[in-house]
């Protein structure tokens, strides 16, 4: 897959997020159309996956197979090298299969969101999504969403995060006992890889 597709994707996952959430917002009350959107939404989702992976697959094959032909080894799976040899039966071959090894510990999975949480992000306005700007928004900023960028734009240009938190307690007046703000600034934290 290529940046573009990412992108879209991206964009595209965003985009289900908020439809997921309005719908759970709205219970039984939803509309329809909010379903067909979010059919169309993850529909154009798996094709952006499946069209990356069409293409990786094509790939590897055509590699495989120009590495075959370099080798100059037959291409034909099942074949068996010999006229008079039959070849296996599926018995024998997963009889022989190594046996897989468990590990005392577990292996260490690396989630997406774990990768992308544990990065600063280079700009602040990238590091919200769009629901966290919506909430941010209602909630801190009294539905403002020019007070919401301006804070945004203001934070950015800061050197440190003790800069940025002074700021929302002196200008904007924010309780930083409330777990909006806590969160808010989790994520200019993670800005400055605090």
């Amino acid at each position: 897959m290529n940046a573009t597709d990412l992108d879209k994707a991206l964009q595209l996952a965003l985009e289900i997020e908020g439809l997921i959430m309005l719908m759970q917002a709205r219970d039984e009350s939803a509309p329809e159309e909010i379903s067909h959107m979010l059919e169309m939404k993850t529909n154009e989702l798996a094709s952006v996956f499946s069209s990356g992976i069409n293409i990786a697959c094509e790939q590897i094959e055509s590699s495989e197979s120009s590495s075959l032909e370099s080798d100059g080894s037959d291409n034909t799976i099942g074949k068996p090298d010999k006229p008079d040899e039959s070849p296996e039966s599926p018995e024998s071959i997963i009889t022989e299969a190594p046996a897989i090894q468990n590990c005392d510990e577990p292996e260490e999975i690396h989630l997406l969101a774990d990768r992308i949480a544990g990065k600063a992000a280079q700009e602040l306005k990238r590091a919200f999504t769009l629901n966290d700007r919506y909430r941010f928004c209602r909630e801190i900023f009294a539905g403002n969403s020019e007070d919401l960028n301006g804070a945004i734009d203001t934070i950015n240009a800061m050197a440190t995060y003790d800069q940025a938190e002074q700021w929302m307690i002196e200008v904007m007046n924010v309780d930083t006992d409330d777990s909006v703000v806590k969160e808010f600034m989790s994520i200019v934290a993670k800005h400055f890889n605090k």
